[in-house]
Formats: structure tokens, C-alpha cells, sequence
């Protein structure tokens, strides 16, 4: 099994039970969906320098940002929530520019 598909396995464990939680019981699983995060972030760098990227790996991530979203506004951790869903935004424009989120660090000027 390559790095990408041990990554995107990993993004459907985490997504199907974090997702399908706060989408029917409104819980809100913190760590999980701070994994959720990061492991977008790891499939960003496994992406980096690839001509080709699954649409349906995309749908994935572009889905749970929207559920996401979609549930902030009926939370209590309505902020927290929105944060998510626009980092998990931003690394799928991060994966269809062909960068990481190590490559925009706060502060530092950009060569590219």
C-alpha cells in the first residue's frame, strides 16, 4: 500500500466516525477532528510534485469541510468548527496549487 492510499485510508477511518458524530448527535470530537486536519495536511505533502490527484480523494476532503461548515453554526464550538472547515478549504487549494501548508508560513516572505 502506498503513503497516499495509508493517508487516505486513514482520512475515511477518521472523516466516517467524526462526521457521521456531530452530523447525527452534534458531538464534537475535538482531537479527531484536529486529525482530520493534519492528515489533510500529510496528504498535501504526499501530493506535492504529482501531475495527477484522485477527484474522489478531493470530493473527500471538499465533503467533510462542508459538513463541517454546515454544523458550526448549530454548535456551541461554532468557532472552533468554521476554523476547521477553512483549514481543510484552504489545504484542498493548497493540494490544487501544488503546495503544503509548510510552505506558507506566517511572516516569511514567499519566493515561488
Amino acid at each position: 500500500m502506498t503513503p497516499l492510499e495509508q493517508a487516505e485510508r486513514r482520512f475515511d477511518e477518521i472523516s466516517t466516525g467524526v462526521l457521521l458524530s456531530l452530523q447525527t448527535t452534534r458531538v464534537i470530537d475535538r482531537a479527531s477532528l484536529l486529525l482530520l486536519v493534519r492528515e489533510v495536511g500529510i496528504i498535501a505533502a504526499i501530493l506535492k510534485g504529482k501531475d495527477t490527484v484522485s477527484k474522489s480523494l478531493l470530493r473527500k476532503i471538499r465533503q467533510a469541510g462542508k459538513i463541517i461548515d454546515a454544523e458550526a453554526p448549530h454548535s456551541d464550538a461554532n468557532e472552533f468548527l468554521a476554523d476547521l472547515a477553512a483549514q481543510l478549504e484552504m489545504a484542498l487549494d493548497l493540494i490544487l496549487l501544488d503546495e503544503t501548508p509548510e510552505d506558507r508560513v506566517a511572516g516569511v516572505p514567499r519566493v515561488v
